[in-house]
């Protein structure tokens, strides 16, 4: 169910069940009210209409009075003004009163009080009246009501028509609040799947961040286990990054960066996962790949890596090293095959080439001779300095302006 109309029926059955509720009330009310109370009831609405007539009181105003009341026009009444003889002198009756007006205008009515049980009956209409006189004047007003002997007061009568209102009111209500919360709650579930993406994406390009990273590289360590497959797994490190960003200038630079994450993820399928692990570092998992798909990746990336690139009118071309390693064949765990990846990288960067698939052996041979030569270089400065075999020339800096000395520099 779409938000928007799972809140407008919340709303509306929250509306509409507080209307059935109050109606419910108001009808228990109605029903339960006998003849001599909905009598009372004409009382005071008797005496609230005759606070409304003309201050002169003729056949002639009387009848204009009774016309142009928007309230006893808009009523469930019928009112007769008759004079000190009895005679008919104006009468009205209201949108939706069940008055028989033709037959109460020939019936003498006798005046209905709190100690008379008896009321008229006709044509299976039960009326009930009252009549008060008119002050300063010969005629007197006849408030009449009539309706079915089993059917509700016209308490619940006079209300029909508000709850009706009520209910439309309610539903208009309901669809705008709908409209509001739907939009409200729409706004901040967008709100919380930019800062889950942000979370877990890089800023500048897009790509997965480390994070992502490291739990996509799992779930392809999973995969492969389960399936029996293989995988690969490409560090990538862009030359001369630093000389053009200092150069160009950092603008320059972030747009080579976003413009490689494109090319990078042109270059690999949809499955396949780039991610940016920081600076000008990339990382790339190609699922399901042996050593030949994963070579002819490689190649792809390289080429397309190669091609011309153009900010602010500066052309300028780039290129990148690429170190390669293999599930289960280099390692079978994150921080392993990462380790592997990583060597293979900077050894394409150190042969200058574009990729270098990772070699266990040679990696401990280049390793060992690194530890070696670091090693000697340690020992024997450690003994020229124990032996004092150092010996220190100072040549003094010369401030070409003031032809001054201004320091000296040891060599």
């Amino acid at each position: 169910m779409k938000p928007l109309f799972k809140y407008l029926l919340i709303i509306s059955s929250l509306g509409f069940g507080s209307l059935t509720f109050f109606g419910f009330i108001a009808y228990q009310n109605s029903v339960s009210i006998g003849i001599f109370k909905q009598h009372d009831l004409l009382i005071e609405l008797t005496h609230q209409m005759l606070t409304t007539k003309p201050k002169v009181n003729t056949p002639a105003t009387l009848s204009a009075w009774l016309n142009n009341d928007k309230f006893i026009s808009g009523s469930i009444f019928t009112i007769l003004i008759r004079d000190e003889n009895n005679q008919l002198i104006a009468s009205k009756s209201g949108y939706s009163s069940k008055v028989d007006i033709s037959y109460i205008s020939n019936l003498k009515t006798p005046s209905l009080n709190s100690t008379e049980t008896d009321f008229l009956t006709h044509k299976n209409l039960r009326y009930i009246w009252h009549e008060d006189t008119i002050d300063n004047s010969p005629y007197t007003f006849i408030l009449y009501y009539a309706s079915k002997p089993n059917e509700q007061s016209f308490y619940f009568d006079y209300m029909a028509l508000p709850l009706i209102i009520s209910a439309f009111i309610t539903f208009w209500v309901s669809l705008w609040g709908a409209l509001v919360l739907s939009n409200l709650f729409k706004r901040i579930e967008e709100q919380k799947k930019l800062m889950e993406h942000n979370s877990l994406h890089d800023t500048l390009t897009g790509l997965p961040n480390r994070a992502l990273f490291s739990d996509r590289l799992n779930h392809a360590f999973s995969i492969a286990k389960r399936d029996n497959s293989c995988f690969s797994l490409c560090m990538l490190d862009l030359d001369r990054f630093k000389e053009i960003n200092d150069t160009l200038g950092h603008s320059c630079g972030d747009k080579l960066l976003i413009e490689v994450s494109k090319r990078l993820e042109k270059s690999v399928r949809d499955c396949d996962t780039v991610s940016r692990l920081g600076g000008d570092e990339f990382a790339i998992i190609i699922r399901d790949a042996d050593a030949f798909k994963t070579a002819v990746v490689a190649e792809r990336i390289s080429k397309s890596l190669k091609e011309e690139y153009v900010f602010d009118d500066e052309k300028f071309n780039i290129s990148g090293s690429l170190g390669i390693a293999y599930y289960p064949l280099h390692g079978d765990n994150e921080n392993v095959l990462l380790s592997c990846s990583d060597i293979a990288m900077y050894s394409a960067k150190k042969l200058n080439i574009d990729y270098v698939i990772y070699n266990e052996d040679e990696s401990k041979i280049d390793n060992n001779k690194t530890k070696n030569n670091s090693l000697s270089l340690f020992s024997d400065l450690k003994q020229a300095i124990e032996q004092d075999q150092f010996e220190v020339h100072y040549q003094p800096k010369l401030d070409v302006k003031s032809n001054k000395i201004t320091s000296m520099e040891a060599l």
